[in-house]
């Protein structure tokens, strides 16, 4: 399993967002060359993963896990605005669901307990798209 995908699973399983998750959907989605006390983003949180409070304070990771607004301010980040992307947040039976519309052939989704998370996933595997594409 790589690491995304186990991000992505982290995420899926999740009832609730928290730190230690902000912290990999960044690190994986923005990443970082900051170095800090000698440890690189990644190293951090594997390092120090129940200091992950921390680490999202000395790195400014916004609360993406848990944050509706922070975590669509990240999706127009990277991938761009959210109504050229045809993106669609709706709930389901299982909790929520998202869905980003990338072009005429690419179409990705998220399914967690929260709207948050359900962007995080969505947002994780269109990134993983677009390097696979590119």
């Amino acid at each position: 399993m790589t690491q995304l995908n186990d991000i992505i699973e982290r995420l899926e399983k999740a009832t609730e967002g928290s730190w230690e998750l902000d912290a990999r959907v960044y690190a994986e989605a923005v990443g970082s060359d900051e170095v800090f006390n000698g440890c690189t983003l990644p190293e951090a949180i594997e390092q120090f993963p129940n200091h992950c409070g921390g680490i999202c304070g000395v790195w400014g990771i916004p609360n993406l896990t848990t944050d509706l607004n922070a975590a669509l301010a990240l999706v127009e980040e990277r991938l761009g605005s959210l109504h050229d992307l045809r993106f669609g947040l709706t709930v389901i039976s299982s909790g929520w669901g998202t869905a980003i519309d990338l072009n005429a052939s690419t179409f990705v989704t998220g399914e967690a307990k929260t709207p948050a998370l359900a962007v995080c996933i969505a947002l994780l595997k269109a990134l993983a798209e677009e390097k696979n594409d590119g």
